[in-house]
């Protein structure tokens, strides 16, 4: 027994050990485990073998929840994961949106102060620098010289702001890639956590089935067994009962060759009765067909147990309820009386109603 135990043990936790290491492996070792197992099986009739394995069955339960609360946690780190992700691609998407953006409005921009700086140049004083140089008017010269560098400076104040915007949103989608990469990253180990555990979790499932299936089938035998014996033991009472009355018949027989014949003269109204005799309780007789019947009627209501009570309110091998035994007038319960006075009820019930009291089985048997 504590060899066979030993195996059972090493066998469970061996399955669980080799369950990390991949599933195609754990496929095809609990499949060789499991015929090994069913090879050394512990005797059928062996309480200790059906109580170790439901030992093992519950731990390995236990073990299966455990593994979907892991599982549950990953699952909710991996829908995490995908949302972070998918959080940095819109805002990727927003970056290039105000990058293509920022990109036109500095075009669009410079080309507007391109054209201010032009218009005031041209339109400062009706005439040009040069003209103004020619008619030696130095002062008016230096002042639109003037002009038009604060223009350009303007100009190139306003393109290094919308410039730096511009980095500055590079950078931004730059560091956002970079988040996504390591999203990524965190999604692939996650996913492969998630393999594993599943993985596991199919072999302890796979594990648990076989036990259950074995232990299904050990409890059938010792049913079985039990169902043997008991009909042996039912076969034993009917033998016996078939002596008595055979015991019985031969009693009777030989009393009748016992009795001296009376005369001719005597009256045959004084003839002992046998029937007179007997007790009330006693069975009476019957041919041996009907006592066939009776005794298919025994088997299937009770399987013939004499003293059976199963808390139904129906007692004894005819399964007689408290109304209609007491209607026979017997006292006490059925399953409490020999079995003599319950076939001698039984018949009295047979002769006032038939069959009919025992509808299921005398359809089963075929009676009237």
């Amino acid at each position: 027994m504590k060899r066979q135990i030993a195996i059972l043990s090493g066998l469970v936790l061996t399955a669980i050990l080799i369950g990390r290491a991949g599933a195609q492996t754990q496929k095809a070792f609990v499949k060789t485990q499991a015929t090994d197992f069913l090879a050394t099986t512990i005797p059928p009739t062996s309480g200790t073998s059906i109580s170790q394995l439901q030992i093992e069955a519950n731990r390995i339960s236990a073990s299966i929840a455990t593994a979907n609360t892991q599982a549950n946690l990953i699952g909710l780190r991996y829908l995490a994961a995908m949302q972070n992700i998918h959080h940095i691609k819109q805002k990727l998407i927003s970056l290039s949106v105000d990058i293509t953006r920022y990109s036109k409005l500095v075009s669009h921009t410079q080309k507007k102060l391109y054209e201010i700086a032009v218009s005031d140049y041209t339109s400062s004083g009706n005439s040009n620098t040069f003209l103004l140089l020619l008619s030696g008017n130095f002062d008016q010269a230096n002042i639109t010289n003037v002009y038009l560098k604060i223009a350009a400076n303007r100009l190139s104040t306003e393109e290094n702001i919308f410039q730096i915007q511009k980095r500055r949103l590079n950078t931004d989608r730059d560091e956002e890639k970079y988040n996504l990469s390591l999203a990524a990253i965190n999604l692939s180990r996650v996913k492969r956590d998630r393999s594993e555990v599943l993985a596991e979790l199919n072999s302890e499932h796979h594990l648990l089935s076989g036990i259950k299936g074995h232990l299904v089938q050990l409890v059938a035998i010792q049913t079985a067994a039990k169902e043997r014996a008991q009909m042996a033991l039912i076969r034993l009472q009917e033998e016996k009962l078939l002596r008595q009355q055979l015991a019985a018949e031969r009693k009777t027989a030989n009393h009748k060759s016992a009795t001296p014949q009376t005369s001719s003269t005597s009256p045959p109204a004084k003839t002992p009765v046998v029937t007179t005799a007997t007790p009330a309780t006693a069975p009476p007789s019957i041919n041996p067909t009907l006592a066939q019947d009776f005794a298919g009627i025994r088997n299937c209501e009770s399987g013939g147990v004499y003293t059976l009570n199963t808390g139904n309110g129906y007692y004894g091998a005819y399964q007689f309820s408290l109304p209609t035994w007491s209607g026979l007038g017997e006292p006490g319960l059925p399953n409490q009386s020999p079995p003599p006075t319950q076939d001698a009820a039984a018949y009295k019930l047979y002769q006032q109603s038939g069959w009919t009291p025992w509808p299921a089985c005398a359809a089963s048997l075929g009676l009237p």
